[in-house]
């Protein structure tokens, strides 16, 4: 079969089939001398939308470096009639899937230090791909290939990316999601969605946008490094650190992502025992683990680590593998005194037989690394030695030599004191004594009998006259040493033989004539700061608003947040764009939506807070065209014209060849110049279509469509 490119290149098809999916047929391409293949549409599933996708796909493709790991489209083909098929792309090396190294236990022969292989070039795939200003939106790992061999990748199904283009205002979107890989942030604005919109089904395709990001992309990414380390476990398994895992479900898909289960979260631990535990990795991947699930990344999607971050840390990661002894598909952290992936196959074999105690004892050797470059492991498996206190924080080792110095003065003041006669004279304890308060008269023997116990009280104790403390020292050196006291022994407490010094009762000073101690410390603020006062959003493009407030004297910083909701309570997030947090006007970018509430406080030098001041951005909203027109120039051209609208900067026109209902519209790329009011849609061989065209403002507010219908 012969199918034609887009600039003429003909391309000879073998008659066989590589492979058949549910949207297309693979064929290879025997035409050529580079190694592609050219996937072919089935009946039914192509249609215009598609097909400028992949023309703006085949213009910006990603690194050549990685086009060997993307089934990237290079050319949309037609047949001889100039009908869209499909398109041409790289001919991959695959012999798995990513989602069959995920099993436990394991069903091949693939080694640690090979799936971190594998994760790295994941991560040197998607920072490309991210860099030509694409997102993969759904993660799933079925479209994933590996090649176990030399641990590449081959990301599949590259015709569902989400693209939106803001310059050109072209939005592409993914229209499907994989369960368990979606962020939290997305989840939320899909569940709103539903709620508003029960009978809708295609929910990611008509979510309001911002919908799949970069930052739900590092999301879905974080999960696969997580399973390909933790084997093959997500890390949204947690339950309670006292559940047991026949009785606790964390959930499962999105259902667990949007419980936060996070398995590694304070209170929480991994539904399986074959996790391995996090301390068993180096600190640099802990932390990008927490950035990712936990807290700061669920407020911040920003704040999640890029492909670019994760990469670095695995190359450093991989650098310091060794390999065990026990296991040659094992590699770990030379800092580790045990193989982490030994313990966590006996934790789950003892977990399957609960009965049965299944001891540890890893066997110790000189540690060996595994070479960076390789992509198998071989000789011996080695354990490296304990030495735990390398694997100590700083903070540890600090916490740990403070504690030694502690003990130590204390054991020489103890010993000191016996020796000096100054040591502390504890008498036996004793359930009915009257606890006496210092400054006060020593309860007699009566009294301790018959008094209950009391509390101490929190009042400060009162003076003692200095008189008074010197004769008691003095009577204190002149009482003789005590020989030891057998502890087998009841402890007697006997007067002393000399006589006592007589002193007279103390005398306490009225509280009122008490000198309160003066309190140096600056009391928090009970009043609120002043509120920022001439809050403006103006919008500086079409993806832009400028937000400003006066300044407040009293205010060292100031707190500033968005919404995409324009009421309610919830949806408030901290825009990243405001760094300065000084300045009282900032840029924020990346708004495609129609309308955003921001707010702002002051912070005062103490941490007073001021009240929320809050405004609500609108896009200003172009009239709708009128005049629209569509007329016939030849059997395939179409003619489309319409009035000029004075605050439009742009125009979006869309076609259809269904002549009624909301379904088929699609992009027309013949409508070249954004800003002319009328072009001719070239092509056009059917007997009907409807065009529609809408106005766009400076500030990127949109019009309602206007539509007209053309019939032959």
């Amino acid at each position: 079969m012969t199918v034609i490119g887009i600039t003429g290149t003909q391309y000879q098809l073998d008659s066989k089939k590589m492979s058949d999916g549910g949207e297309g047929t693979i064929y290879r391409v025997l035409s050529g001398s580079a190694k592609t293949v050219a996937k072919i549409y089935k009946d039914g599933l192509t249609n215009r939308e598609l097909e400028e996708k992949l023309k703006y796909m085949v213009d910006r493709q990603p690194s050549s470096s990685v086009l060997n790991q993307v089934a990237w489209p290079l050319d949309v083909i037609y047949d001889t009639n100039k009908q869209f098929l499909g398109f041409v792309m790289p001919m991959l090396s695959i012999n798995a899937e990513l989602g069959d190294i995920y099993k436990y236990p394991s069903q091949t022969d693939i080694s640690a230090h090979q799936k971190l292989l594998i994760a790295r070039n994941i991560c040197v795939v998607i920072a490309e791909v991210h860099k030509a200003g694409y997102v993969f939106g759904d993660f799933n790992p079925r479209n994933i290939g590996v090649d176990k061999d030399n641990c590449t990748v081959a990301f599949l199904d590259t015709d569902s990316y989400h693209i939106i283009d803001n310059g050109q205002r072209l939005e592409y979107r993914c229209k499907v999601g994989c369960d368990g890989y979606i962020a939290p942030e997305l989840l939320k604005s899909c569940d709103d969605f539903k709620a508003n919109n029960p009978k809708e089904k295609d929910v990611y395709a008509k979510v309001t946008l911002p919908s799949f990001t970069k930052e739900t992309d590092c999301f879905a990414l974080a999960i696969h490094v997580f399973k390909l380390m933790m084997n093959g476990f997500t890390p949204f398994s947690g339950i309670a650190e006292r559940a047991s895992a026949s009785q606790a479900s964390p959930g499962i898909g999105n259902d667990a992502i949007r419980r936060n289960n996070y398995c590694f979260k304070p209170g929480l631990k991994p539904l399986a025992a074959a996790v391995p535990q996090l301390d068993a990795f180096t600190e640099d991947i802990a932390d990008y683990f927490t950035r990712a699930f936990m807290v700061l990344g669920k407020i911040d999607p920003t704040q999640r680590p890029t492909a670019i971050e994760w990469r670095n840390a695995l190359d450093k990661y991989i650098n310091g593998l060794v390999t065990c002894v026990n296991n040659p598909l094992h590699q770990y952290d030379s800092k580790n005194g045990f193989c982490p992936y030994c313990k966590a196959d006996l934790d789950y074999k003892d977990s399957l037989t609960p009965n049965k105690q299944v001891a540890y004892n890893p066997k110790t050797a000189p540690p060996v690394r595994v070479p960076a470059s390789s992509s198998r492991t071989s000789g011996p498996y080695v354990v490296s030695r304990d030495n735990w206190w390398k694997r100590l924080s700083t903070g540890a080792k600090a916490a740990m030599i403070a504690a030694s110095i502690c003990v130590v003065v204390l054991c020489v003041g103890v010993l000191y004191g016996w020796f000096t006669g100054n040591a502390p004279v504890v008498p036996a304890y004793n359930p009915n004594d009257n606890v006496v308060m210092q400054g006060t008269n020593t309860p007699s023997p009566t009294q301790n009998q018959s008094a209950p116990r009391q509390r101490p009280s929190s009042t400060p104790s009162p003076a003692v006259n200095p008189s008074i403390a010197e004769s008691q020292q003095q009577t204190k050196q002149t009482e003789p040493l005590q020989p030891p006291v057998n502890t087998q022994q009841e402890v007697v407490m006997q007067p002393p033989t000399q006589a006592p010094v007589e002193t007279p009762t103390p005398t306490l000073q009225p509280e009122a004539t008490q000198e309160p101690t003066q309190n140096t410390t600056k009391p928090p603020p009970t009043q609120p700061y002043t509120v920022p006062t001439g809050l403006t959003a103006t919008g500086t493009s079409s993806t832009t608003i400028n937000v400003s407030w006066n300044l407040v004297s009293s205010a060292v910083s100031y707190e500033v947040q968005a919404n995409t909701n324009t009421s309610g309570s919830s949806g408030w997030y901290i825009d990243s764009d405001y760094k300065d947090k000084t300045a009282t006007s900032y840029v924020s970018s990346g708004m495609t939506g129609d309308a955003y509430r921001f707010r702002v406080r002051a912070v005062s030098f103490e941490g007073g807070i001021s009240d929320w001041v809050e405004v609500t951005y609108r896009k200003p909203v172009p009239s709708v065209p009128t005049g629209l027109t569509a007329k016939g120039t030849g059997s395939t051209t179409i003619n489309v014209s319409w009035n000029s609208v004075s605050s439009a900067v742009s125009y979006e026109v869309q076609a259809s060849t269904n002549t009624s209902g909301s379904s088929g519209w699609y992009i027309d790329s013949d409508y070249k110049d954004k800003t002319a009011t009328s072009y001719v849609s070239s092509g056009m061989t059917g007997d009907a279509y409807r065009f529609r065209v809408r106005a766009v403002s400076f500030e990127g507010g949109i019009s309602d469509w206007v539509e007209v219908t053309y019939t032959k």
